[in-house]
């Protein structure tokens, strides 16, 4: 599904105060978002930093289109298996959007032990929602780098 068709049928399938009315379904949700993700690794090495990709519209809307309820937690987390650096970062970024959950905390700090600089940027903005107030989120990233 073209990037395009998505926002239509998105802006068709909804009226306000309309509950009943169809959403896009989960796996079109994460295909638009696999689009935009490979839009994105197209020119990411191009930027300097990480944080270059906050004001890429394609970043942003591939992270809105994860930042949903229909993912879970876990399979945001998840899409630190797919090779798509730019999927990962959005699902990361998603997680960062989401009420904190103490409980990501640890799984959050395991990814910290084999990803790069540009991962690590997006996961200290999942960790600053979700470590606990008493964790000192310093030691623990540098311990796990």
């Amino acid at each position: 599904m073209a990037i395009g068709d998505y926002f239509k049928r998105k802006s068709e399938s909804k009226t306000e105060g309309d509950s009943s009315a169809p959403r896009l379904d989960k796996e079109a949700q994460l295909a638009a978002a696999k689009e935009q993700a490979a839009i994105v690794d197209g020119y990411i090495d191009e930027l300097d930093s990480p944080e270059d990709l906050l004001e890429r519209e394609e970043f942003k809307t591939g992270v809105a289109l994860l930042d949903v309820p229909c993912f879970s937690n876990g399979e945001l987390l998840r899409l630190s298996k797919n090779p798509t650096r730019a999927l990962w970062q959005m699902g990361i970024l998603a997680l960062s959007r989401r009420e904190p959950d103490p409980e990501l905390a640890e799984p959050l700090l395991a990814l910290l032990e084999n990803v790069g600089p540009w991962h690590v940027f997006f996961l200290i903005k999942a960790l600053e929602v979700h470590a606990p107030a008493a964790m000192s989120l310093a030691g623990e990233v540098s311990f796990r780098l």
